[in-house]
């Protein structure tokens, strides 16, 4: 039997960062990446995830080395999601400001009143 000659395979995306899978599940690492393939012309089915795009499934079939650029197509926020944590501060009156961090929304502040003394 004779050695397989593999072909190298360059993975890049954009975003990059992505985590690629092989057909079985197995994670051949994070774009941009490398990895050996038979050089026979069968196919493999390659998925790229990244948590900020829809997932894309690429076909590739390797006789030789090749680069393989895939553009991801980026989900799109909804206005209103996200955490946020908030803090407040509070007058006399008990009205409060708050900021939030985070994605998505700022956070609301509340804040409890000052608890004022009784003037004699």
């Amino acid at each position: 039997m004779e050695p397989v000659e593999l072909a190298r395979i360059t993975i890049t995306s954009e975003p990059s960062g992505a985590e690629v899978f092989d057909e079985s599940g197995r994670k051949l690492g994070e774009t941009p990446t490398e990895f050996g393939v038979p050089a026979d012309g069968s196919e493999h089915t390659l998925t790229l995830r990244h948590p900020r795009a829809k997932e894309r499934t690429k076909v590739i079939a390797a006789t030789g080395d090749m680069t393989v650029s895939v553009i991801l197509e980026e989900v799109s926020r909804k206005p209103g999601t996200g955490s946020g944590t908030g803090t407040g501060t509070g007058s006399g009156k008990g009205t409060g400001t708050g900021k939030g961090t985070g994605k998505g929304k700022a956070g609301e502040g509340t804040a409890k009143p000052d608890i004022m003394e009784p003037a004699f």
